[in-house]
């Protein structure tokens, strides 16, 4: 099973659609984090239920900068009828032939069901580069995972490698008792504007990255010299 830290195998595959268009995951790496929502099959009750799970919380994977990907074995025109029935807003690929499942090692049967080389539930985030930075497989495939914990997964990307200090700020006069209390609740308000910034105002992005790179070199002077600097008139 990939874990986190581990590079996601890419893959081409087909569109879920009736044109049979050709998918490749390449081409949406780059661009901000994947996620790839693999389902063992369209219009069975828990997989219809995970689905629309993910096109409620669409915005907020879209307001994370994050593609959402469901891959499944059925074929593109059963998950061109999915998609258009529950009202999909997301891409769904097809992996009839299952080399991807077999590639991300999620192959199962359903003995019960008479279905064979499916795909178990599962859920990775890949960042920029195609590495997995958050991944979750299912014990039972008619378990759903857990949508907060997988969006706060998107937000924990930014703050991922940032040190926090256990000595004490320096002697004088502070707002905060130490470093630890400082990032609790400046993290907040990062991942607060970030998520706006993303879907209202996008040239606010660099900055809040500015300041986030702030946190990972030192996370009291740093920042607040990048705050300083990017709002004197």
């Amino acid at each position: 099973m990939l874990e986190p830290g581990d590079t996601a195998p890419t893959f081409t595959a087909t569109r879920g659609t009736s044109d049979h268009e050709s998918f490749t995951l390449e081409d949406h790496l780059g661009d901000g984090p994947v996620v790839l929502a693999f389902f063992p099959g369209a219009f069975t009750p828990p997989c219809t239920n995970e689905m629309v799970a993910l096109q409620k919380h669409l915005a907020e994977f879209q307001n994370a900068g994050a593609t959402v990907l469901g891959v499944s074995a059925d074929s593109p025109f059963s998950q061109g009828a999915f998609r258009e029935e529950h009202g999909i807003g997301f891409d769904l690929v097809s992996d009839m032939d299952g080399d991807v499942i077999r590639t991300y090692d999620l192959e199962i049967d359903i003995e019960d069901l008479g279905l064979h080389g499916i795909a178990n539930r599962a859920v990775f985030v890949l960042d920029a580069d195609g590495t997995v930075t958050y991944s979750w497989v299912a014990d039972d495939p008619t378990n759903e995972p857990d949508y907060d914990e997988l969006l706060t997964s998107l937000d924990d990307r930014f703050l991922r490698g940032v040190g926090v200090s256990e000595e004490p700020f320096p002697p004088g006069d502070h707002l905060f008792n130490d470093r630890r209390e400082f990032l609790a609740i400046f993290r907040q308000l990062i991942l607060h504007l970030y998520r706006s910034a993303v879907a209202d105002r996008p040239v606010y992005q660099p900055f809040l990255l500015e300041v986030l790179q702030a946190l990972r070199e030192d996370l009291a002077g740093h920042c607040m010299h990048t705050i300083l600097q990017f709002t004197e008139p």
